[in-house]
C-alpha cells in the first residue's frame, strides 16, 4: 500500500526570509512521528526520514494542509516572509513564486533570486539574476566568482543547450551521465566546451550544432561581458584523460590510484590555515587520510569514476574567512553530485568579530557542518598544546566512528562544535583534557550550553573502565547541562615516549549568535570557561550593562561579564574581576581605571583553575599584559632592584663572579645600571626581559693597599612568573677591556 503523508509545518533551515524552506510531514493514518522528505532526481518523493525538531528550532506550524504520497511529485515550500507561504509541487508554486522575483526582500540576495528564478522557469529573467549574483560573489572573492561563473552557471547552461541540439530535453534525466561530461573551461585564455567523445557521434549528425549551442548561450556571455564568438569546442575522451584533439601531456593530479585504494578520507583544505594544517605531521603520515587539490581541474569527477562506486567519505576543512568559505561553496556545486561532503570551519577560540557574511546562512549545502574551535590549549599548561593538524586529524577520526555518525541527531542544517583535550600524565588525566576540551568550546559566535548532546572519545594507552567513563559523564553534564552523552574509548599503542591523553568532544545543535557577539555571549562563554576550571557558581546577577557571576569556593569572588565600560556597572568590589570578550574591549576598560579590578578576556579564567588566591592571580596576569615599552617601564625599578640585590648578596651563583673575581686579589661588585633591551612572553603568563648591565667594581691588589674603581659591561636574563614574582635567571660580564 502507497504510504501517504499530510504537511504539519515547515522547517527554515536559514533562520531567515525571505527562503526556501522545508516541508514536514506526519504520517495519515500512522503514528505521531514528524518526517522530511527525501526527493529523487526526478523530483519524487523518494522516501522520508525522522525528523526531531530542536528547542527554538526554526519550526513553524502551518495551518493549510497539503498532501503527497511516497512517488509523487514532491512538495517544496518558499517564503518570502514569516507570513508569505507558498507550498506545493513545482508545478502549483513555480507560477506564483515568478511574480515575487521583483520584490524588493528578494533582491537583497541575489544567490537566492537566482534560484528562485530558475525554480520559476523565468528563462527571460535569468541572465540579469545571474549577473547580480556574480557581482555579489565578486565583491567577496573575484577568482571564485569567475570559477562560479564558468564551472557552475555556464557549464550548466551548456549542458541545456547541448541536451537542445540533441532533443534530450523531454527526458534529459535519462541522459544524465552524457550530460555530465560538458564543462566549460578555458583554454589559452580562450572559454573551451569540453564534452565527452561520446557525444561526438550525435553531434555531428546535428550539423551546425556549435552555431546552436553558441546561440542557447550568447545572452549569457553579453551579461557576463564575455564574446561568445571566442568559444571553442573540444571533445575528451574521457573527464581524466587528454583531449582527443590535441596531444597533451597527462594532467598531474595530488593523488594515484594507489594512495586512493589506502584512502578512507578525502580531504579538501580551503584557505592558509587549512592548507598548512594538512602539511602537519600528524596528518601527511596518514595513509588513511588523502589531502585533494580542490582547483584542480575535475577532480571530483576523476575520483568519482576512479572509485568506480566506491563509497568514501569527504571533508572540507575549510578557514573562516569569507574567501576561503567562498571557494567551499564554489567546489561543493559539483563535490556534492558525487560525494557526501562534511564541512569542517576551523575557528580561532578568541574571534571577536563576526566570523564571515557566510556563516551560517549560506553553508546549508553539506551534509555536516562542523565547527573545529582551535584555542585555549596554552591556558592548560606548556604541555596541553597541540599542533592544528592534530586538532584536524582529531576531528577526522572522531567523526568517521560509525557510531558517532549514527548518534547525530537532525538533519542537513544542524551544527555541531568540535574540541580536543591534550594532557601529559595517561588515562588519569582523562578528566582534565575533557574539562580543557569543553573550556574550549567558550566562543562568542555560537552557544555551546544549548548543545542537546555530546559525543566524547578518549584515545590514552591505559585502559579507561565504566566507573571513569561514568565520572567523565557526569563531569561534562554539570559543566554543559548535557543528559545525553557517549563516551567512546581507544587504546593508543605503547610508544617510546610518553603519550598524552586526548579527549575529543563533539557536541550538537549549538545556536549561533546571529546578530554578533552580545552580553548573553560573553556571559556564557565565561560560565562555560569557569565551570571547566573547576569554579562553582552559586548564583547571577542581572543589570542593563553586566551580569554577576557569584563564585563559591574556599575564597568566593564575584566575575563581572561585560561587553564594554559604561559607568552603571558596580566596580567596586575588591573581590571581583572582570569578563570582557576581547583585548580590545579590555583597552577600554583600562582607559578608566588601573589595576582594579583586573580584567581578562573570557578565556584567560581557565588560567585560574587549582589557584588558592585567584583574584591575586588575576591581577598578575593583567599586569603582563600591554606593549613592550609598557612592560618595560612597569617592570623597570623591580628587575632593577632585584638584579642589584642578587649581584651585591650572592654573586657566586652567576656567570659574572668567576670573571671578575680573577681581575684582583679581591673583587667587589659596588653596584648595577641595567637597561632593558628585550622583552617576550613566554606560556603560563610569564614574561623574559634581556637586556644589558654596567657593573661597577673595585679592584683589590696587594694587602688592600692599592683600590682601583672600574665599569665592566655584561648582560641579564630575567624571568617573570605567577609562582616566583620574579627572578634573575642569568648574568655574566665582559672584562675583555681590561686585558686590554
Amino acid at each position: 500500500m502507497t504510504k501517504r503523508y499530510r504537511t504539519s509545518g515547515m522547517m527554515n533551515a536559514t533562520g531567515i526570509w525571505p527562503t526556501f524552506v522545508h516541508p514536514v510531514f506526519s504520517s495519515v493514518g500512522a503514528g505521531n512521528g514528524m518526517f522530511l522528505q527525501v526527493i529523487g532526481i526526478d523530483g519524487r518523493m523518494r522516501e522520508v526520514v525522522d525528523y526531531q525538531p530542536a528547542p527554538e528550532s526554526p519550526f513553524y506550524a502551518l495551518n493549510e494542509e497539503h498532501f503527497v504520497e511516497e512517488g509523487g511529485h514532491a512538495l517544496h515550500g518558499f517564503c518570502l516572509s514569516e507570513q508569505h507561504i507558498l507550498i506545493g509541487t513545482r508545478d502549483e508554486i513555480a507560477p506564483r513564486l515568478s511574480q515575487l522575483i521583483d520584490d524588493p526582500r528578494l533582491k537583497t540576495r541575489p544567490l537566492l533570486r537566482l534560484d528562485a528564478v530558475e525554480f520559476a522557469q523565468r528563462w527571460d529573467r535569468l541572465a540579469d539574476a545571474a549577473s547580480q549574483a556574480l557581482h555579489l560573489l565578486g565583491q567577496v572573492s573575484p577568482r571564485n566568482a569567475e570559477r562560479w561563473r564558468d564551472g557552475v552557471f555556464l557549464t550548466r547552461q551548456l549542458r541545456l543547450a547541448v541536451a537542445r541540439v540533441l532533443g534530450w530535453t523531454k527526458d534529459p534525466l535519462s541522459y544524465y551521465e552524457q550530460l555530465n561530461s560538458v564543462f566549460l573551461t578555458k583554454s589559452d585564455g580562450r572559454p573551451t566546451v569540453e564534452i565527452g567523445a561520446d557525444l561526438r557521434a550525435d553531434l555531428d549528425q546535428s550539423g551546425a550544432w556549435q552555431v546552436e549551442v553558441g546561440a542557447s548561450v550568447a545572452r549569457f556571455f553579453d551579461v557576463f561581458q564575455m564574446r561568445v564568438d571566442e568559444l571553442a569546442f573540444q571533445f575528451v575522451a574521457s573527464s581524466a584523460a587528454a583531449p582527443v584533439t590535441a596531444k597533451q601531456p597527462a594532467t598531474r593530479t595530488s593523488w594515484s590510484a594507489h594512495t586512493l585504494e589506502r584512502a578512507n578520507w578525502l580531504i579538501c583544505p580551503f584557505g592558509r590555515r587549512a592548507q598548512r594544517a594538512m602539511r602537519g605531521r600528524e596528518l601527511s603520515a596518514r595513509s588513511d587520510m588523502l589531502v585533494i587539490d580542490p582547483e584542480e581541474p575535475h577532480v571530483f569527477e576523476q575520483l568519482a569514476e576512479a572509485l568506480a562506486g566506491r563509497r568514501i567519505d569527504m571533508a572540507f576543512v575549510c578557514d573562516m574567512d569569507d574567501q576561503s568559505q567562498a571557494e567551499a561553496l564554489a567546489a561543493n556545486q559539483t563535490a556534492a553530485e558525487h560525494f557526501t561532503v562534511t564541512l569542517g570551519l576551523i575557528l580561532g577560540a578568541q574571534t571577536a568579530r563576526r566570523p564571515s557574511t557566510y556563516w551560517p546562512a549560506w553553508l546549508g549545502h553539506f551534509s555536516q557542518h562542523h565547527i573545529i574551535v582551535d584555542g585555549h590549549a596554552e591556558l592548560f599548561g606548556p604541555r596541553s598544546r597541540y599542533p592544528l593538524a592534530r586538532l584536524v586529524r582529531a576531528w577526522l577520526d572522531h567523526i568517521h566512528t560509525p557510531e558517532t555518525l549514527i548518534k547525530e541527531p537532525g538533519g542537513a542544517d544542524d551544527w555541531a562544535a568540535f574540541s580536543l583535550g591534550s594532557q601529559p600524565g595517561g588515562v588519569a588525566n582523562a578528566g582534565r583534557a575533557l574539562r580543557q576540551a569543553v573550556a574550549s568550546l567558550a566562543n562568542l559566535h555560537f552557544s555551546a550550553r544549548s548543545a542537546l548532546s555530546a559525543d566524547v572519545r578518549v584515545a590514552s594507552v591505559g585502559r579507561l573502565g565504566l566507573d571513569a567513563r561514568d565520572e567523565l559523564k557526569k563531569s561534562l553534564s554539570s559543566m554543559l547541562d548535557i543528559n545525553t552523552i557517549d563516551i567512546g574509548w581507544h587504546q593508543i599503542r605503547m610508544q617510546q615516549q610518553p603519550v598524552p591523553v586526548q579527549t575529543s568532544l563533539l557536541v550538537h545543535g549549538v545556536e549561533f549568535e546571529e546578530q554578533g557577539p552580545d552580553l548573553k555571549a560573553i556571559s556564557e562563554a565565561t560560565e562555560i570557561v569557569m565551570r571547566a576550571a573547576g569554579f562553582e557558581i552559586e548564583g547571577r546577577d542581572y543589570y542593563d550593562d553586566a551580569v554577576t557571576l557569584l563564585i563559591g569556593g574556599v575564597a568566593p569572588f564575584k566575575v563581572i561579564a561585560a561587553l564594554s565600560y559604561s559607568d552603571d556597572i558596580d566596580l567596586g568590589a575588591p573581590d571581583s574581576i572582570v569578563s570582557v570578550g576581547s583585548s580590545k574591549a579590555r583597552k577600554g576598560f583600562a582607559a578608566f581605571f588601573d589595576e582594579e579590578p583586573p580584567v581578562l578576556r573570557f578565556d584567560e579564567f581557565a588560567f585560574l583553575q587549582g589557584s588558592d588566591n585567584p583574584v591575586g592571580l588575576a591581577r598578575y596576569m593583567t599586569s603582563t599584559l600591554g606593549s613592550p615599552s609598557e612592560l618595560i617601564e612597569r617592570y623597570h625599578e623591580q628587575i632593577e632592584a632585584d638584579i642589584l640585590h642578587a649581584v651585591l648578596t650572592r654573586p657566586e651563583r652567576y656567570d659574572l663572579y668567576q670573571t671578575l673575581l680573577d681581575l684582583s686579589q679581591n673583587t667587589r661588585i659596588e653596584g648595577a645600571d641595567i637597561s632593558i633591551d628585550r622583552v617576550t612572553r613566554q606560556p603560563g603568563y610569564c614574561l623574559r626581559f634581556e637586556g644589558s648591565l654596567q657593573l661597577a667594581v673595585e679592584l683589590n691588589y696587594g694587602n688592600g693597599d692599592v683600590n682601583i674603581s672600574d665599569n665592566y659591561p655584561g648582560t641579564f636574563l630575567y624571568e617573570v612568573g605567577p609562582d616566583d614574582g620574579g627572578r634573575l635567571v642569568k648574568a655574566s660580564a665582559d672584562t675583555s677591556s681590561f686585558y686590554e
